[in-house]
């Protein structure tokens, strides 16, 4: 799907489950009003922190590949990916906008699409931790299905990205003898071996960056991803709690973590573009059985802010992104469109 498509479908699908919501629900634009602009300003920059800090995350993991970008550059072309990533179910896509800016950056390309594997895999291993500690609440307070639904996806993901983690480590991958032939014929036998050599070689390096990942950071940049990542997980947890008006303490805090997480892991299901519709009736059920809160204006304005705010930001990014790849002659101008 071309993200010239996406997008727009993304928005239109996103806003159109806010309306219904509020129809069904009788919420007024003044209801969201009243929440206060001070509590929505603050998770506004929250939210924005949110992807400053990913952003740094990302320039701590890439660091290694000593190529020259400052910390300012890695953040715009973090935020930039997340765009696509919000415009398609499962919030995939983002990674290729990655990888093709590290490699345009001179790069080595397996090597960078390591970096960004494991970029993903921290994200599903933090975020199932914060789900399986959600669970087992959940549990104690007897939601079943919304516990089962969060350890069935979690436990999907996690068991999946943690196969290919091992697998990568342990195994080269190599293009299968059939396919190879397949290319020759239709690409003809010298540029159909070229590309095969070429393909070869960046899963030839995709392995040993991945069999030698602990030789690749140091203690402190570690130390610093790991931070990043704590960061982002109570930073979204923050916005939920100041949007809910849940307990002003570390156990609201806590609390409210869990609703935006298993909110999220849930709405990743790939039955709608950015986890429309499905993320707002998981945290209302979330608000109104666990924090106490059964305010569907709340919900509302808390998916506006954790969707539509980032999605217009990293659009915007993209957008500049793109124009400043195009006009120094470094991307072609299909690229970001397809």
């Amino acid at each position: 799907m071309k993200i010239s498509r996406a997008a727009p479908a993304a928005v239109a699908l996103s806003i159109g489950f806010v309306v219904v919501y509020s129809i069904l629900f009788g919420v007024r634009f003044e209801d969201i009003v009243s929440i206060g602009f001070g509590m929505l300003f603050a998770s506004s920059l929250l939210i924005l922190l949110r992807l400053i800090v990913q952003g740094i995350r990302f320039h701590l993991l890439t660091s290694v590949l000593d190529i020259r970008r400052s910390v300012a550059s890695s953040v715009f072309v973090r935020v930039s990916s997340e765009f696509v990533s919000l415009a398609t179910p499962t919030f995939i896509g983002g990674e290729a906008v990655r990888i093709a800016w590290l490699k345009v950056h001179g790069a080595e390309l397996g090597k960078a699409a390591w970096l960004i594997f494991l970029e993903i895999y921290l994200d599903v291993v933090s975020t199932a931790l914060v789900v399986y500690a959600s669970v087992l609440y959940l549990l104690a307070h007897q939601e079943y299905l919304i516990a089962a639904l969060g350890a069935a996806v979690s436990t999907a993901t996690t068991a999946f990205f943690t196969f290919i983690f091992l697998f990568s480590r342990k195994s080269i991958l190599h293009i299968p003898g059939w396919l190879q032939r397949v290319i020759k014929v239709l690409l003809g036998e010298s540029r159909g071996g070229r590309i095969i050599d070429s393909v070869e070689q960046t899963l030839l390096g995709y392995h040993n960056s991945a069999s030698n990942t602990h030789s690749i950071f140091a203690f402190k940049r570690t130390l610093g991803i790991l931070l990043c990542t704590i960061v982002m997980i109570f930073l979204g947890g923050a916005v939920t709690q100041i949007i809910l008006a849940s307990t002003p303490t570390l156990g609201g805090l806590l609390l409210s973590t869990s609703g935006f997480y298993i909110s999220l892991v849930i709405g990743a299901l790939p039955i709608t573009i950015g986890g429309s519709g499905i993320s707002e009736l998981v945290l209302s059920h979330f608000a109104a059985n666990i924090l106490g809160s059964s305010s569907w204006a709340r919900v509302i304005a808390w998916r506006i802010l954790t969707y539509h705010i980032p999605l217009t930001i990293s659009g915007l990014s993209l957008t500049l992104l793109s124009y400043r790849e195009l006009t120094t002659k470094k991307v072609k101008p299909t690229f970001y469109a397809s």
